[in-house]
């Protein structure tokens, strides 16, 4: 039920135990480690990243998720100057709104993923472009302000990564477009800003079976859930996602650490509220804080949980069982 980031061009110490002891389900590379500025993280180029794969995958019985954030554009950790293809991003795609322009780019996305041994891309990026200076928007991470036309560019890009054996992720769930603040750094609410025209792109694309995973957005929505952002929100989860929309696949959080969530709910607060919200997967990033043992004090914790009957066993089972359903489709 993690995945975890790390430091280091080869496999380090901390999550050689993860996942050998620990058992976490799989690992998420960088290119850039932002606490201490530097390009030293995870990727140098296409034969160190292949290795690093084959020497992680090697030490795991089940297969690991390998997981990247490789959207295209400047949300691109495979990037040209370590060696690897140009890619558009997700505003140059839909501006040019060519569905199999947009199929053929993320299809090369996917197969250079593949050949590396990522397995999952934490892609396409579904938010509607609501507020046109929305941190997201203005990296070029959206297809477009019409969800309609969002949906259609993002199945295009989701079906060239199927074709290709690897996942995607779409996100951020219930909507990340309207937002006018930035979840890595501070509370996100988006509650007089929120169009329920964002949940238009996540609709269509469950309707079509064509999502793999659900990322969450750490942003507040206090008309659906006056207590929860998105993340941690039963009601945003179990009822607008999965009763509601009718998915019944994987859920994954954005990243934990990230300040909208550290900050403002302990440890604790936020795996009670999280699992029993409905989520599977926790990604723990160590991107925005790091803390190298930061996934045993999970582990740990969700123990504590369960011991105390807080969160249920079958709803760890439930988890589990599409976790391991979903891996069974890596190749």
């Amino acid at each position: 039920m993690l995945i975890v980031g790390f430091r280091g061009m080869e496999p380090s110490n901390t999550i050689l135990e993860d996942i050998q002891k620990r058992h976490i389900g799989g690992v998420v590379l960088f290119s850039w480690d932002g606490l201490v500025k530097s390009n030293e993280r995870n990727i140098k180029s296409p034969k160190q990243v292949k290795q690093l794969i084959h020497d992680l995958q090697a030490t795991s019985n089940i297969p690991l998720f390998i997981a990247i954030d490789q959207e295209g554009g400047i949300v691109s950790r495979l990037n040209p100057d370590r060696g690897f293809p140009v890619t558009p991003s997700h505003a140059e795609l839909g501006q040019k709104d060519d569905l199999p322009s947009t199929y053929q780019e993320a299809r090369k996305i996917a197969a250079t993923l593949k050949g590396l041994g990522i397995n999952l891309n934490f892609a396409p990026v579904i938010d509607t472009r609501v507020d046109p200076n929305n941190f997201i928007t203005k990296k070029g991470r959206t297809f477009s302000d019409d969800p309609e036309k969002v949906a259609e560019h993002a199945l295009a890009y989701i079906q060239a990564h199927r074709d290709q054996g690897t996942l995607c992720s779409i996100k951020h769930f219930c909507g990340h477009g309207s937002s006018t603040t930035d979840s890595h750094w501070d509370m996100v609410d988006v509650t007089d800003t929120w169009d329920e025209k964002e949940l238009i792109p996540f609709a269509n694309i469950i309707k079509e079976d064509m999502a793999d995973i659900v990322m969450t957005a750490h942003v507040f929505q206090r008309k659906l859930d006056p207590d929860y952002p998105a993340t941690l929100s039963g009601p945003i989860i179990n009822n607008l996602l999965r009763n509601q929309l009718g998915y019944r696949g994987v859920v994954i959080t954005d990243d934990i650490q990230m300040d909208a969530i550290r900050k403002h709910f302990t440890l604790e607060d936020t795996l009670e509220a999280l699992l029993n919200a409905g989520v599977d997967i926790i990604l723990i990033a160590n991107a925005t804080y790091h803390d190298e043992h930061y996934a045993t004090q999970v582990i740990q914790t969700i123990k504590k949980l369960i011991t105390q009957g807080r969160v249920s066993e079958k709803r760890i089972a439930e988890s589990f069982a599409r976790i391991q359903a979903l891996k069974q489709q890596l190749s």
